[in-house]
């Protein structure tokens, strides 16, 4: 029986890269032989028991017994991947979808997800793909946003858009088909107080100013968009049914007045449209057929844009909604982050703390990670909760095979073994791979975590990793005697500890890492990393992925990627 436990144990600990999930053992070794039912407990402590003996090993080791084991590490047959789902009236060649931020914040993981699903439809299917900065609001839109936004979606997540729009550029555009609507009876210029207006909503009212000539309305319009009204004073509303049943389509406004500096226009346009209006316009203007969007915006705006197009006789696109992306354990709305980052108690819009696309590219999450977790998850029709920890899951996946390995102990104490020989030892770069390897020479001097060495007792035999067997003599005094070199008198050893990481006090490189938190740690990382460049992320023995962020001869900054 021990030796299928120990099996299933290493078959797990390779689907789940390098991770042990006690239960899913159990789960299997039941439903091979549903006797052991009869007693769980013992068979659970049996696992543990096993489990605790293989995570003390290497990786190295372990993957020797898998090697011996002969369990396969293979990928997952191509014909099991998922796809996104098949979406009724998706012709090749024939598809043409937008993403449409509003450059008014930093993007997070919803947004990116949200771009992705309408730029990967487009591409599956042969299509074109726009990326359109939606900038009419003058007060929110910022240069600073537009190139941060182009820098996360087209440098970091990789997107290559067929083309990419600036609205702000179609105002005159705007301007003449509000001038066609008032033409033609369909617009009117509104001069009703604010709290008129909600008195006319709430009380299915028109507006004293509905019925105006046309000629009343052209004039009033030309006025208003030369900046002569004071702002608030009118708008521009669509005359529909001010007793409609969605209260979307009670006469909504067009344009209104805001006399703010634009980031790209300066001053050269003070009246401007609303969402509803550009939006719809610009849609139905590119030909966009197909769009994808978060079911939070409901249908009511469906209707009332669709019926602004059918008054310039343009096509409607197909609408798909999907249950929106709830990000946890962060904030990600832009007004409260921008809050905390002015108030200082956030860094920056990389702040390690946030779900950004700004901080998680800065913590190593690589850019397959969004399409592989959109595939995952799907376009599901209820809300789909994403956190940090399904992103560095799938993000493990991509780094564990190409992030070399290096020795690393933080809360650091040094210890002088007596009698250690002087070694050069040979240590896998890339366990799994076996392909690289580096040479760390020892003396007598280690530096070992001081948890490590809090655990141990005297008489123990500790292992330096693929090193040597030394002897806790006297742990007070810190006196350490050598034992030997070879495991296999560590294993035969009765009083035999741990097996511990270490690095060698005269090859090291001290360096700080800026933890998940934004908190510091520091610590000791073997020289053989002092060739990395900035950029680089690496596997720190016991602590995690860390990526380097600064160097220079004295001093080494990593982030703290995940575990």
């Amino acid at each position: 029986m021990k030796e299928k436990i120990k099996f299933q144990i290493l078959s797990n600990y390779i689907r789940n890269n390098g991770k042990i999930v006690d239960k899913a053992v159990m789960g299997v070794l039941l439903k091979e032989n549903p006797d052991l039912k009869k007693d769980i407990k013992n068979l659970m402590s049996e696992i543990k028991e096993e489990i605790k003996i293989i995570e003390s090993l290497s990786e190295k080791e372990i993957l020797n017994l898998v090697k011996k084991e002969k369990i396969e590490i293979s990928k997952k047959e191509k014909s099991n991947e998922k796809e996104l789902i098949k979406v009724p009236g998706l012709i090749k060649g024939k598809v043409k979808t937008r993403m449409a931020p509003e450059p008014s914040k930093v993007n997070h993981i919803g947004h990116a997800l949200s771009f992705l699903i309408n730029y990967k439809y487009a591409k599956d299917y042969d299509g074109i793909s726009v990326l359109r900065f939606e900038d009419t609001n003058p007060d929110n839109a910022t240069s600073e946003f537009v190139e941060s936004m182009k820098d996360d979606l087209l440098n970091y997540i990789g997107l290559k858009p067929d083309e990419i729009i600036i609205v702000s550029d179609h105002m005159e555009k705007y301007y003449e088909m509000a001038k066609q609507l008032i033409e033609k009876g369909h617009a009117y210029m509104d001069f009703s107080k604010q709290e008129e207006l909600k008195k006319q909503r709430e009380k299915l009212l028109p507006s004293i100013f509905r019925d105006k000539s046309v000629k009343e309305n052209l004039s009033d319009w030309n006025t208003f968009i030369s900046g002569k009204f004071n702002e608030g004073e009118c708008i521009l509303r669509l005359k529909i049914k001010p007793d409609h049943k969605n209260e979307v389509m009670r006469d909504p406004v067009l344009f209104r007045m805001m006399k703010k500096t634009h980031w790209k226009h300066s001053n050269k346009y003070c009246v401007w449209p609303l969402y509803d209006f550009e939006n719809a316009i610009e849609d139905g203007l590119m030909g966009i057929t197909h769009v994808f969007r978060s079911n939070e915006f409901g249908n009511k705006r469906i209707e009332l844009q669709d019926h602004i197009r059918s008054l310039f006789n343009l096509k409607n696109p197909l609408v798909i909604q999907y249950g929106r992306f709830n990000i946890k354990g962060g904030v990600s709305k832009g007004r409260e982050i921008k809050e905390m980052i002015d108030s200082g108690d956030y860094s920056g819009w990389d702040d390690p703390r946030l779900i950004t696309l700004k901080a998680l590219k800065r913590r190593g999450i690589q850019k397959e990670v969004y399409e592989k977790l959109l595939i995952e998850i799907g376009l599901s029709p209820t809300q789909t909760n994403i956190d940090f920890r399904t992103l560095s899951s799938i993000n493990r996946q991509i780094l564990d095979p190409i992030s070399p390995k290096y020795f690393y102990v933080d809360n650091s104490i040094e210890i002088e073994i007596k009698n250690a020989p002087n070694l050069e030892i040979k240590f896998d770069t890339f366990p799994k791979k076996n392909d690289k390897s580096r040479i760390v020479n020892t003396k007598n001097k280690f530096l070992i975590a001081k948890n490590d060495l809090d655990n141990f007792k005297d008489g123990d035999v500790v292992r330096l990793i693929d090193t040597l067997n030394f002897k806790i003599v006297n742990i007070k005094k810190k006196i350490f005697e050598f034992h030997s070199i070879d495991f296999v008198s560590f294993q035969k050893e009765k009083n035999k500890s741990n097996k511990i990481h270490f690095v060698v006090k005269t090859e090291s490189i001290k360096v700080k890492i800026i933890n998940e938190d934004n908190t510091q740690t520091e610590g000791y990382l073997e020289n053989s990393a002092s060739k990395l460049k900035e950029g680089d992320i690496i596997q720190a023995e016991r602590f995690g992925f860390i990526k380097l962020e600064k160097k220079n001869k004295t001093f080494y900054q990593f982030i703290f990627c995940h575990k």
